[in-house]
């Protein structure tokens, strides 16, 4: 038996990799699946080689985006490869219907709080008084805060970022997305529509004072709000472990996300197929995803923590770069899901962005 905490879309995701052989449940500590919603929706071309891309929980798709720097002045990126705007809701819930498809058992309102080993098994334990389930081998999906790597001696302290987001009434472009940099937040308006759009923030501190500012900024301040979601993002950290005897990490419990852009749905599902393959085959679990994605991660890694040192007149250096023709062709064919070769290629065009990080 494989135990899955956190029914997100990498622990649903993983559940259906392994259920054609293994014996599968998942607990999801929520008492639906895809609620509440602490993501921005937005993926590249890369979810398509994970899985198919279905109109059930496609929004959107973009084919353009501007990067705007603090100054005001940005640069717009014709997209070779368009991003979609997923339903995060549906999108969770169509991978964890494809799980039960396959046999995979759901346990809704599970909340993991701890473990015990038991002649060679997990005996798992939640609140609630829900009896607890024996297991062999246990899976933490469940988070940037990750009860299960605390209750297996994987926890290892993590710089967290704070999201703020809201589904506004907006007049957008619905076929780009808008991008903020400045010093100590990221920022985004990505479009629903023409007429909704989703607004958000994220920071290391003062969430919701960035997110205000950035209203007045924008000036959307006076604009309906019909949502507001929320969400804790862990920066990556390549120091953690992320398996023991029989636990595993993966996700967002593993730090599985991109520092530069705080997103890691596909780098998570990139992740569970390396798992799947590790417990299915009995191989290294973090020599397979460090292989796949870890220098990517690395990479994203290193570019964060050089931009976090920026002012904003080095932002506004940055887009200015950005602006020429040779360095912009980049970006419009380089997904952002794979920075070592988006770096290596800016770096190529113009010399001087290695000046800017060190």
């Amino acid at each position: 038996m494989i135990s899955i905490i956190g029914g997100g879309p990498v622990g649903s995701y993983l559940a259906s990799l392994l259920a054609p052989k293994r014996q599968v449940a998942v607990f999801e500590e929520h008492d639906a699946v895809g609620l509440p919603v602490q993501c921005t929706g937005i993926t590249t071309q890369a979810l398509a080689k994970v899985l198919n891309i279905r109109r059930q929980f496609l929004v959107n798709k973009v084919t353009a985006s501007k990067i705007f720097a603090p100054n005001g002045k940005h640069i717009h990126v014709k997209l070779k490869n368009p991003n979609f705007i997923i339903d995060r809701t549906k999108f969770d819930r169509y991978v964890a219907e494809k799980a039960q498809e396959k046999g995979v058992k759901y346990y809704l309102g599970h909340k993991y709080k701890n473990c015990t080993r038991k002649n060679g098994k997990f005996e798992l334990h939640f609140q609630d008084k829900h009896k607890p389930f024996q297991t062999d081998i246990l899976v933490g999906a469940d988070g940037p805060f990750s009860p299960v790597a605390k209750t297996t001696g994987l926890w290892k302290n993590r710089k967290m970022a704070v999201g703020v987001q809201a589904r506004m009434s907006v007049d957008a472009d619905p076929q780009t997305v808008e991008f903020y940099v400045g010093k100590g937040y990221f920022a985004w308006v990505v479009p629903e529509s023409d007429k909704v759009g989703r607004v958000g923030t994220i920071s290391y501190a003062k969430p919701n004072d960035v997110f205000k500012s950035f209203l007045k900024r924008r000036r959307l301040e006076r604009c309906k709000i019909r949502e507001y979601q929320s969400g804790v993002v862990p920066l990556h950290d390549p120091k953690i472990k992320t398996q023991g005897k029989n636990v595993y990490l993966v996700g967002d419990a593993a730090t599985q996300v991109k520092a530069t852009t705080f997103g890691g749905i596909v780098q998570g599902m990139m992740a569970a197929e390396e798992l799947s393959k590790a417990i299915l085959h009995n191989r290294n679990y973090e020599k397979l995803w460090k292989k796949r994605i870890g220098r990517d991660l690395r990479v994203g890694l290193m570019m964060r923590k050089k931009m976090d040192k920026f002012t904003d007149k080095k932002y506004n250096k940055l887009v200015n770069l950005f602006t020429q023709e040779r360095v912009r062709k980049v970006l419009e064919k380089r997904d952002r899901d794979y920075p070592t070769k988006l770096m290596l290629e800016l770096l190529v065009k113009e010399p001087r962005i290695l000046g800017l990080l060190f």
